[in-house]
């Protein structure tokens, strides 16, 4: 798993970058295609933690509840994964965290 995450992620190097008002293309993405993952609307949003999730979700195939419950993020109505300290806490829920000094490729 580990590889094929950072394979996805490599792939998106120099591919996107952020334009006015936030605009990027995985918060469009969870706003149309991935719809929906969140509890609103993400175009227009920061996309560090937002990026990460969209991995997941390419990762399980468009499979957003695979995607969610890996990430320990709950229902839409209610999951605010796409900000760092949500993501953060949801990952804390499963045991998907790591010290700092011991994090490696692949980590989130």
């Amino acid at each position: 798993m580990r590889n094929k995450v950072i394979a996805i992620a490599k792939a998106e190097v120099g591919k996107h970058k952020e334009g006015a008002n936030n605009a990027n293309p995985y918060g469009h993405d969870f706003d149309t295609k991935y719809w929906p993952f969140f509890c609103g609307k993400k175009s227009g949003i920061a996309y560090c933690a937002i990026f990460v999730c969209w991995v997941f979700v390419v990762y399980f195939k468009g499979d957003l509840t695979k995607a969610r419950k890996f990430l320990g993020c709950p229902s839409p109505s209610v999951n605010y994964a796409a900000g760092v300290k949500y993501l953060h806490a949801y990952l804390k829920t499963t045991g998907s965290t790591v010290p700092l000094k011991d994090g490696r490729a692949g980590d989130i």
